[in-house]
């Protein structure tokens, strides 16, 4: 509620009078819009029929899950870049969101006013005020015309995307802030692939300079790994069935094993791929592999870190190759969230447009480097100007900050 006021008082924006028809035919209003309202629909009649059967319980945890996991943490940063672009070019654009958002909120206040009344009633009142108290509302009725499974599916496909790639930069030690090269995702989803405005939103979310949807048709785990292979996005490594080639093996088994861990599984998994038998010499003689005698495993090749979700089909790669701008990106980034919290603690309206913002005690090559991004990084932390001085100014109150061993004093005012 906080942040639909802040963002929308800024614009002007009436959240009293939100004409959602107007909203939905609007050529601004994204499948983002068209995915928030379907999962309303759903909030709607879940939480209406776990109060017409006393199972509370079951509606606040859908109005929990539908607070944080759906509107808080995927439907605002999804629209944050748009909220945060304040020229007048795109002032519809942000209306839609505000509308959309608004109309959440007020509908969210009413299912939740049975279990926090007077919280409900107060942030009713503040943001929408269309009756003297939220108890006055009708109870939401279900809008079958906002549902849309179709993208409900794809969006949410996507989040587990963005959860894959968060994991991938967790295991390469890659901070969300830091831009990645290139983000490939396999998939059994043609729906990614075809969904027309979600590659743009994935690219934004990932943080990542590209992005690359391939469809997998496989029906098997070795179909699977010849098509990653193929793409050169995996390594493989291979291990013997022992209680399968024991038998056939006996004494020489020890020998075999020696052998097989010095063959090259590439060639070792054409092979079996394409012929199904793969000879294996040893020592003492040879014996004839088949694919129930072997188990691959792959990992992702460098520079590629994977992660995968095996109950969804789902993999995801990303590039861990920084180039000096990847690498100028990514300080220009830490530099922008820590002035973004020292305009917190200094008191100032986060929508706010203030005069300068200051950054000093930089070597020579970061120095450089940032003052390529010197407007984008106005952009972000709201203010009229960047000034950044091999030395700190005399006049200005800094706050000496830490970013990767790094000693920087930053100031804003």
């Amino acid at each position: 509620h906080v942040y639909l006021i802040q963002n929308s008082t800024y614009d002007k924006f009436d959240t009293k009078n939100i004409d959602l028809d107007s909203i939905v035919k609007s050529n601004n209003f994204t499948m983002t819009e068209a995915w928030i309202l379907s999962k309303l629909q759903s909030l709607v009649k879940t939480v209406t029929l776990s109060l017409d059967s006393c199972r509370l319980n079951e509606g606040a945890k859908e109005l929990e899950d539908f607070i944080i996991n759906s509107l808080s943490q995927t439907y605002v940063p999804m629209t944050r870049d748009d909220i945060w672009d304040d020229s007048m070019e795109t002032i519809e654009r942000r209306n839609v969101i505000y509308g959309v958002l608004g109309y959440a909120l007020s509908i969210i206040d009413i299912l939740l006013h049975s279990y926090c009344p007077y919280i409900t009633n107060y942030l009713y009142l503040l943001c929408f005020k269309h009756k003297d108290l939220v108890l006055l509302e009708s109870w939401p009725e279900i809008s079958t015309n906002l549902i849309n499974n179709e993208i409900e599916n794809t969006i949410d496909k996507s989040k587990l995307v963005i959860s894959l790639v968060n994991a991938a930069r967790m295991k390469a030690k890659f901070k969300r802030r830091w831009p990645i090269n290139r983000v490939v995702i396999c998939t059994q989803d043609r729906n990614l692939l075809e969904s027309s405005g979600l590659s743009e939103i994935l690219k934004k979310q990932l943080n990542t300079m590209s992005i690359d949807i391939k469809v997998v048709h496989f029906s098997n785990l070795f179909e699977k790994i010849n098509f990653l292979n193929r793409e050169n996005l995996v390594s493989l490594s291979a291990k013997l069935k022992v209680n399968k080639i024991a038998p056939r093996l006996k004494n020489d088994l020890k020998n075999a094993l020696q052998s097989f861990n010095q063959a090259n599984y590439g060639d070792l998994f054409d092979q079996l791929n394409s012929k199904s038998n793969f000879n294996l010499k040893y020592m003492s003689g040879e014996i004839e592999l088949s694919k129930d005698d072997v188990e691959f495993s792959y990992t992702g090749k460098t520079p590629y870190i994977m992660m995968e979700s095996e109950q969804e089909n789902v993999a995801v790669f990303i590039d861990t190759t920084r180039s000096s701008k990847l690498i100028s990106m990514g300080l220009m980034k830490d530099i922008a969230r820590n002035i973004q919290q020292l305009r917190k603690e200094r008191g100032f309206v986060p929508t706010e447009i203030l005069s300068s913002a200051h950054i000093s005690n930089l070597d020579s090559d970061d120095l450089l480097s940032l003052e390529n991004y010197k407007n984008e990084l106005a952009y972000y932390v709201r203010v009229k100007e960047v000034i950044i001085t091999p030395n700190k100014l005399v006049d200005i109150e800094y706050k000496e900050i830490e970013i990767d061993g790094r000693k920087i004093l930053i100031s804003v005012k």
